[in-house]
């Protein structure tokens, strides 16, 4: 019985390896930016794909509505893993086009950013989106972060007066509720780590260290004093409702708004488009 039992496991584990080399190529969370420029053309839209330079790094960022002089500027931040690409359909919004100018990031780590090398300080996060933000020139800067991105976001407007405002989707900022999901294990554990994409390391590593660096940040919600939208969801099985109440509880009361509806996931920038645009122009307008 032994022995059958280690055959068992053995095929188990090969088919299981076959399956995380076969996909992890095509796990890579980013898009070039060849196919970047072709998806606007489609729209028959224009899109400008820079590098900016951060303390020697190469961060790649995507951006749009520079044709006109725009009073605002939104900055969108992905989550882990993930790249720019997962929010472009934004950027070529007609609607928000109208209103301002945009940029979707590759975070370090993701996309063409340093790709591979993971930045797991949620503060070095936040100091580079206030690089973006530094540069600007716009009035009013607006700040969506999904997911990991959320508290990043938050992190970038406690240290800098400049921004807005915030729109956190989904965002996973309770330190003492971090879900760790089975399949994270697949780019930790030695075994099956070096079958994994570079983007699912860098996540791997990002969300084992992030209730760390939320604890870092814990007493710093308290300090925003910009408007604050978080949309959460009841069907969230990723970020759990508890971030909700972590939200309510931490950040003041008369900056926040919660927007929390049962029939929502952890999806929210890919499924709820327009409930997301109207919440940007929401801040906007403010």
């Amino acid at each position: 019985m032994k022995g059958k039992f280690k055959k068992i496991l053995l095929f188990t584990f090969l088919i299981i390896a076959s399956f995380l080399i076969t996909t992890s190529s095509s796990m890579t969370f980013r898009q070039s930016d060849k196919k970047t420029i072709a998806y606007f053309e489609k729209k028959n839209q224009k899109a400008n794909i820079k590098r900016l330079n951060y303390e020697g790094k190469e961060v790649r960022y995507v951006e749009v509505g520079t044709e006109k002089n725009k009073k605002a500027l939104v900055i969108f931040v992905h989550g882990a893993p993930g790249s720019s690409r997962d929010l472009l359909f934004y950027l070529s919004d007609s609607i928000l086009l109208e209103k301002a100018r945009m940029i979707s990031f590759d975070r370090l780590g993701y996309g063409y950013s340093d790709y591979g090398n993971a930045e797991i300080s949620i503060e070095e996060q936040a100091k580079l989106v206030n690089a973006f933000v530094k540069e600007a020139k716009e009035s009013t800067i607006i700040l969506v972060g999904h997911s990991f991105g959320g508290p990043i976001i938050a992190k970038a407007a406690i240290m800098n007066t400049k921004i807005s405002g915030i729109l956190m989707l989904a965002p996973v900022n309770d330190p003492y509720n971090e879900k760790i999901l089975w399949v994270s294990n697949f780019g930790k554990w030695k075994l099956t780590r070096w079958m994994m994409s570079k983007a699912w390391k860098v996540a791997t590593d990002e969300k084992f260290t992030h209730e760390q660096e939320l604890l870092r940040m814990k007493d710093g919600w308290q300090k925003l004093r910009v408007p604050v939208v978080h949309i959460h969801g009841g069907k969230d099985w990723i970020a759990p409702i508890s971030n909700v109440a972590w939200s309510e509880d931490n950040i003041p009361k008369k900056h926040l708004k919660i927007i929390n509806q049962e029939e929502l996931d952890h999806f929210i920038p890919f499924k709820n488009h327009d409930l997301v645009v109207e919440q940007i122009l929401v801040l906007l307008e403010k």
